[in-house]
């Protein structure tokens, strides 16, 4: 009776063995997310919002800005607190164009992502009116889709100057 359980077992192993080997394919399949992913494409979609953000930081247009940004976006800088929504996008980038700043260079260090969402980093200048710089810094923006367009997501800037004290 042993012997019969062993063969038993044996025969349940070897199947099992058999089902895996038979099932188990050489060649992934395709990620369908991932596979037709142009990363091309993606940078020039991105290189298009940092033309748009620079053209309307520059004709101090803090509506124009906010319609760059999702409805649900934020965007965190360096010792303020986070600001959430395009609404009040619209109204802390307002601010900074009344506070003088019109000039904006960007400089992309890197782009990543897939066909739903990209993350940039890189490194910007802001200058005033007269050309003059006030802060620079690193940046990371995380881009969405929003009805079809990469609109900005996330975006987070650090400057690079001494941190006010506490």
């Amino acid at each position: 009776m042993n012997r019969n359980l062993t063969l038993s077992s044996s025969r349940i192993v070897l199947a099992l063995a058999a089902f895996i080997v038979l099932s188990c394919n050489d060649e992934p399949k395709a990620d369908k997310r991932t596979s037709s992913f142009d990363l091309t494409a993606a940078k020039a979609a991105v290189d298009s919002l940092v033309i748009a953000w620079t053209n309307a930081l520059k004709n101090e247009d803090s509506v124009g800005l906010g319609n760059l940004y999702t409805t649900d976006a934020k965007l965190m800088s360096h010792g303020e607190p986070a600001v959430v929504g395009r609404d009040n996008i619209v109204k802390s980038l307002g601010e900074f164009i009344r506070y003088g700043v019109t000039g904006s260079t960007f400089t992309t260090v890197g782009l990543w992502g897939n066909d739903e969402m990209l993350v940039e980093e890189g490194t910007a200048v802001f200058s005033d009116k007269k050309g003059t710089v006030v802060s620079r810094g690193k940046y990371l923006v995380v881009y969405k889709k929003e009805d079809g367009k990469w609109k900005l997501f996330r975006d987070m800037y650090n400057s690079d100057g001494t941190p006010p004290p506490k």
